[in-house]
């Protein structure tokens, strides 16, 4: 009975220290790696869509800055047409006045315009 009782303690020993079984050391990694994983992607997926934002942001500058100078020349070309009576007018006074005015609203397209 004695050699039962500590052939059943022995039993009992090895069990208390036998090491741990790979499936649970693949549980405990997993459990480390999933997270992990997670925040590297939730990462990159941040960062490419901040750089897609961004992309669109200077496209959408670039367009308003087009549209801008469109509106400007479009502008600069009623302004020559308003004046044109007055620069077809007989007296110089209006003429320099119209000249003027024109030049002074429109200084890149106006000396082109004037030069006719």
């Amino acid at each position: 009975m004695n050699s039962d009782i500590a052939d059943l303690d022995k039993q009992v020993r090895k069990l208390e220290v036998k090491p741990k079984e790979g499936r649970d050391r693949l549980s405990i990694l997993g459990a480390v790696l999933v997270p992990l994983s997670v925040m590297v992607a939730g990462f990159f997926v941040s960062s490419a869509l901040q750089d897609a934002e961004i992309a669109s942001a200077e496209r959408i500058a670039s367009s308003n800055k087009q549209i801008a100078e469109i509106g400007v020349r479009v502008e600069q070309a009623q302004l020559i047409h308003n004046f044109t009576k007055t620069l077809t007018s007989g007296t110089s006074a209006e003429k320099e006045l119209a000249i003027t005015l024109s030049y002074t609203r429109s200084r890149r397209s106006g000396r082109n315009l004037l030069r006719w």
